[in-house]
């Protein structure tokens, strides 16, 4: 059975409260400036409203805790998963897939 899924739960990713970065968020903000193309803040703005992010920010900062999980399990070899309501496979691939 891969990694992170046991007795029929899935892996969470980290609240923002517990990830690696809580110190920061308490403590002290950096400003960071990003240029998107239209069509990349189209998506943002759509992820943004589907996850009811409050801000854009907080959307990339859910973005960027999935990417550190994403890259953490493809670096221990991990198999990812998708199940339906059944817990039905509906896919599955390696976590290194996804990345460049």
């Amino acid at each position: 059975m891969p990694r992170n899924v046991q007795s029929g739960t899935a892996a969470t990713l980290p609240r923002s409260d517990q990830g690696m970065s809580s110190d920061l968020s308490k403590k002290e903000k950096i400003r960071v400036q990003f240029e998107f193309a239209p069509e990349a803040l189209a998506r943002l703005d759509a992820l943004k409203e589907v996850t009811d992010a409050p801000t854009r920010a907080e959307a990339v900062r859910s973005a960027l805790r999935f990417y550190e999980w994403l890259v953490n399990e493809a670096k221990r070899g991990s198999t990812i998963m998708t199940l339906d309501e059944d817990g039905k496979v509906v896919s599955q691939f390696p976590a290194g897939f996804l990345m460049r």
